[in-house]
């Protein structure tokens, strides 16, 4: 994956840019560093998938956020910089996830999956989790709440996106469709539903990660529009 692809995966805008990404094969962990801050000149050459281990030893006043999956890969962020309202998914300080992560871990929390299922599907620890919790306990919303996630902000009522019921995600998933899929980002995700769902048939973890396939559709509809065409026409 090369230096624009990671930033897209991010969701990365400017001023916002990656100083560096570190990766270890053997732990499936890919670590970045962002900043809204000029980089210096040579810096993001350095970018790139390298063999050494992460430095998981943070310097002073710098935080870091477990962040929604690359694939199969567990993707950690961070930062030596306030959060700051240009960048949405950083996470407030102390918190264990950004606020993409923590969104999704909310919106099927919501829609009625077990912890065990979240912390299954999304190779989480539920210590975290309940950390998550704590916190929107804390200040008075539920998990399920807090993100402003669940069934409501997927369920769009003018949407075209086919329900859960629909074919099209058991062949999505089953890889029948692999050829229809051009959206980056609906390949990193699919990558990484079909990794996670490989040899389990249970019915629950199932429906999350279909619904999690759905929401990306939902959320971006106008741009996934003739990805979703092309699916649909090769599924018939």
């Amino acid at each position: 994956m090369n230096e624009r692809e990671l930033q897209q995966a991010l969701g990365l805008s400017e001023p916002w840019q990656i100083l560096r990404a570190e990766t270890d094969a053997a732990s499936r962990r890919v670590d970045v560093w962002v900043s809204d801050q000029p980089a210096n000149a040579g810096l993001l050459q350095r970018l790139g998938f390298g063999s050494r281990r992460p430095r998981l030893v943070r310097s002073d006043g710098e935080r870091v956020w477990r962040h929604c999956n690359i694939g199969t890969f567990r993707c950690f962020v961070h930062t030596n910089h306030s959060p700051s309202g240009t960048l949405s998914f950083l996470g407030s300080a102390g918190a264990p996830f950004t606020n993409a992560m923590a969104m999704q871990i909310s919106e099927l929390l919501g829609s009625g999956a077990s912890y065990r299922a979240v912390c299954a599907v999304l190779d989480l620890d539920f210590k975290d989790v309940w950390q998550l919790k704590r916190v929107g306990d804390r200040e008075g919303l539920s998990v399920a709440r807090q993100m402003g996630g669940g069934e409501e902000a997927e369920a769009a009522p003018t949407t075209s996106v086919p329900d859960l019921a629909d074919p099209v995600w058991d062949r999505l998933v089953a890889g029948e469709l692999n050829h229809a899929v051009k959206a980056l980002n609906l390949r990193l995700l699919l990558s990484r539903v079909q990794s996670q769902l490989r040899g389990i048939d249970d019915k629950e973890m199932r429906e999350i990660k279909y619904r999690e396939l759905r929401r990306l559709f939902v959320n971006n509809e106008r741009g996934l529009k003739g990805e979703l065409d092309r699916l649909i026409s090769a599924a018939r």
